[in-house]
């Protein structure tokens, strides 16, 4: 079967409008019985197309999208863990150089 619905669509459209259009005398319910029947089989290929077809298909782009964005923002927060590393080691520095005993004013010390 194809996967595209419009070629099916207008094989059973042509197919129901023939049988309503042509007059067939020695079979005098089979026009109503072809219509039927076309309608029945574009729902039920219908049905089969989008649980067989669709879904997994929207299922599977929808979860590489997921795995994307879940890998970006884990790469985001790896980066903005190692830049705030990076700057609460600066800061340690900073505060250590400062407290060096040489450097902190007497007055802070108490003596």
């Amino acid at each position: 079967m194809t996967e595209h619905p419009i070629p099916v669509a207008i094989t059973v459209l042509g197919v129901s409008l023939m049988a309503q259009v042509t007059d067939m005398p020695a079979t005098p319910g089979l026009p109503g019985i072809v219509s039927t029947m076309g309608v029945v089989g574009a729902l039920i290929w219908h049905m089969w197309f989008v649980s067989a077809k669709l879904v997994p298909r929207m299922q599977d782009k929808f979860n590489d999208t997921l795995e994307k964005m879940r890998l970006a923002f884990a790469e985001e927060q790896r980066s903005m863990r190692t830049e705030h590393a990076r700057q609460m080691a600066e800061v340690r520095e900073e505060y250590r150089a400062r407290m060096a005993a040489e450097k902190v004013p007497k007055k802070a010390t108490g003596e």
